[in-house]
């Protein structure tokens, strides 16, 4: 039996935001949170009975193939601590709502000694919802000058993916850009 398991995808966000204060800022963003696949092959077994006519299948291989996809918005609160002039540690609690996709295809055929019997079998689905869920993340923010930011962040959306009875995370490292609009203060002359 072999698996492939592809969850790194590329993602994004697009964010606007306003900072209230040095330590505290919002944000809301539209993120698209990329696919995850999960691809299997392998092959079964069947206890045949000798003395059937015809011989029935001795086995068969199998495939399936799994994709999750989900987009939507979210609204966050970020914590800051600044270090000097110039950079940022933050912290990032917020609700995601999702629109959520899922599709999955299985197939199989049937084989008597390695070669194929009858029709193969296949089946699909396909499922979307919208969901809510919390997440969280962390990062650091480097302001190059007084209007651009640049950003590396870690962030977890809890509990976005359910396939059957198990629900997993969404984790992402990004890489951003932050360009601030309005007032700056100018620094004074010497």
């Amino acid at each position: 039996d072999q698996g492939d398991l592809s969850d790194t995808d590329l993602t994004y966000s697009l964010f606007v935001g306003y900072q209230f204060v040095p330590w505290l800022a919002v944000e809301a963003s539209y993120m698209d949170l990329g696919n995850q696949n999960i691809k299997a092959t392998g092959s079964y077994t069947y206890a045949v009975s000798p003395n059937i006519f015809p011989p029935p299948p001795t086995g068969g291989t199998y495939s399936t193939d799994l994709k999750f996809e989900s987009t939507g918005w979210a609204l966050s609160a970020l914590p800051m601590l600044p270090l000097g002039d110039s950079w940022n540690l933050f912290g990032r609690l917020g609700y995601y709502m999702g629109d959520n996709k899922s599709t999955a295809s299985f197939s199989a055929q049937d084989t008597r000694a390695g070669a194929p019997v009858g029709s193969p079998h296949a089946a699909n689905g396909r499922e979307s919802d919208s969901s809510g869920t919390f997440l969280w993340g962390a990062g650091v923010s480097y302001t190059w000058n007084q209007r651009v930011s640049f950003r590396l962040e870690y962030d977890n959306i809890a509990d976005v993916a359910e396939i059957g009875n198990d629900k997993t995370n969404v984790e992402r490292f990004t890489l951003g850009v932050a360009y601030r609009f309005g007032h700056v203060e100018e620094p004074m002359a010497p």
